[in-house]
């Protein structure tokens, strides 16, 4: 493919009217015949100049061409190879479908015959029927190599909970659109508070932030399609020494909390005899012994250096790693550490992450210059006309002078 790098040059292609204005007003002298007398000579009728005529047209040829390769040398003329993979695709973020934007540009690339895919695990087309898995984006641009293609467009809404890792560079042969998502507001959860109350938790999402808030409304009044949830009792067990029983207070504390802001019954067993404990949903051992074993949750106390204040230890057991009091436990967040491990948040979170519209720059996203992970993409290479159109143009100089020299133009 031809192309030019100054492509601003080509006006000059207009001077090819000043070779055709010369060779049109040009009025070839006539013959001079040297003759004894003009006594014989008849004279003959004129012709009448009936207009312009070309003559030359050789030459008329030859200035022309040189005004066009000079014009082409001045633009910059570059050859692209063409490479024999000419599969392109333009791969859309799902989420974005409903945006009239995102539709033109799929009827555009379309009918540039590019691929429409989805931006999801094994980038499915458009028209398909298979369920879409979402990936994180830096997998997706990996996965992306592997699919030897020429030219790829992504259209994403930057979500920020996709970047998932270090940033990576994009490679030279794919070029990422970023289009911000719209803020949403969504229900996250519904829970059955007493016979009469739901406590309904909300979410706001938008390109800065994402924030939660509660509302308590009666069953009446619900009219959203998500299922109401019935919270289980948590059942926690305490084994405290006499030298932590403050310790102890502190715990008791945070569970009234607990109990008040997520709306969940809890039932707490104070242990006065550790043989007397039973397998009882979590157990809270604050002493110096070894904690029992069993088929439970375990938190126990043991001192040790740490940056937070729980410590997970195994599968179902967590080490409190300070002695407990006001000023610790308001610095490092005991009632929320400890909501963590006592409710589960999975599911809530999936349904949030679903709604996320937190977006990310690409400056922020992707790492600049590109980096030795994507180097095997190399970028277009050109090739540079000039020393062509230079030993062209210099030998119909020679070919157009000498022609001149001989018809004396």
């Amino acid at each position: 493919m031809i192309g030019f790098s100054n492509p601003l040059m080509l006006w000059s292609l207009l001077c090819l009217s000043i070779p055709l204005a010369i060779h049109l007003l040009s009025r070839k002298e006539g013959k001079v015949i040297m003759i004894g007398s003009v006594r014989h000579l008849e004279e003959s009728p004129s012709q009448q100049f009936k207009g312009i005529k070309l003559n030359e047209y050789w030459l008329l040829m030859l200035r022309s061409l040189l005004i066009i390769l000079l014009s082409f040398f001045l633009a910059g003329a570059r050859y692209t190879p063409e490479s024999s993979n000419t599969k392109k695709w333009l791969i859309v973020e799902k989420a974005l479908l409903k945006k009239t934007v995102v539709k033109n540009l799929i009827d555009s690339f379309s009918a540039d015959d590019y691929e429409i895919r989805f931006l999801a695990k094994d980038f499915p087309l458009l028209e398909t029927n298979d369920k879409i898995i979402p990936a994180d984006y830096y997998s997706l641009l990996e996965a992306l190599e592997n699919q030897n293609i020429s030219k790829g467009i992504i259209i994403s809404s930057n979500t920020a909970s996709f970047f998932d890792g270090d940033a990576v560079s994009l490679p030279a042969n794919i070029q990422w659109l970023s289009i911000a998502p719209d803020p949403t507001s969504y229900l996250v959860s519904s829970r059955s508070i007493n016979s009469d109350s739901l406590m309904l938790r909300y979410g706001y999402s938008d390109a800065d932030l994402t924030y939660f808030n509660n509302k308590l409304i009666h069953k009446n009044d619900y009219k959203d399609s998500l299922a109401i949830t019935n919270p289980d009792t948590l059942k926690i067990s305490i084994y405290a020494e006499t030298n932590f029983q403050y310790d102890k207070k502190i715990i008791e504390a945070a569970l009234k909390v607990i109990q008040k802001s997520f709306r969940i019954p809890i039932t707490k067993q104070n242990i006065i005899d550790k043989s007397d404990y039973k397998n009882n949903g979590w157990l809270i051992w604050l002493s110096n012994e070894t904690a029992p074993t069993c088929d439970c949750n375990i938190i126990y106390l043991k001192e040790q250096a740490y940056t937070g204040l729980i410590k997970k230890v195994s599968a179902y057991q967590w080490a409190l790693t300070q002695r407990l009091n006001q000023k610790v436990a308001t610095q490092e967040h005991l009632t929320l550490d400890l909501a963590s491990l006592f409710i589960s948040t999975e599911a809530l979170r999936k349904r949030a992450l679903a709604f996320d519209a937190r977006f990310l720059s690409d400056s922020l996203a992707f790492a600049f210059p590109a980096n030795e992970k994507v180097a095997a993409f190399s970028p277009i290479v050109y090739q540079s006309l000039n020393n062509i159109l230079f030993i062209l143009f210099f030998s119909l100089f020679v070919i157009e002078r000498l022609l001149s020299y001989i018809r004396k133009q």
